[in-house]
């Protein structure tokens, strides 16, 4: 089901396998008509992404790729752009490293095995909550 709301939406996709950017992509494209979709393959390309696109609506981020170091990465985005609401979207099981991603700013952390109607109800509650003041926390093992 699409997004109601008139303002279109601005998503950045970051993950190193083109496949899952892909089905990402597509699964926003259909949740949220007429946003725009930037791809990013490394942490490289996703602080150039996110410099061209401060605003971002919403980055899904993979753990795992070139330049992240793991959850290093993910600290590093969080502090050099505070406000863009980023969704872990990973194949770490491990619920140590949801938590700590938690720790480190993420608003959501969603597992890779996820369907992609769940991913979609995730950024719809990561967007619904940045004018709210409680955060989704959703884990979805």
């Amino acid at each position: 089901m699409a997004e109601s709301s008139t303002a279109p939406r601005s998503f950045l996709i970051a993950d190193d396998h083109p496949m899952v950017r892909d089905a990402l992509s597509t699964a926003l494209a259909q949740a949220f008509r007429e946003s725009a979709v930037a791809l990013a393959g490394s942490l490289a390309e996703v602080q150039a992404a996110l410099e061209r696109q401060p605003e971002t609506d919403a980055l899904l981020l993979d753990l795992d790729m070139p330049g992240m170091d793991g959850l290093t990465g993910l600290a590093l985005l969080r502090s050099e752009w505070p406000t863009v609401p980023i969704i872990v979207v990973s194949a770490a099981r491990d619920a140590s490293v949801a938590r700590r991603a938690y720790d480190l700013g993420a608003s959501a952390y969603v597992d890779k095995s996820a369907s992609l109607e769940e991913i979609a109800a995730t950024v719809r509650a990561v967007l619904q909550t940045r004018t709210s003041s409680t955060p989704p926390h959703q884990y979805s093992p």
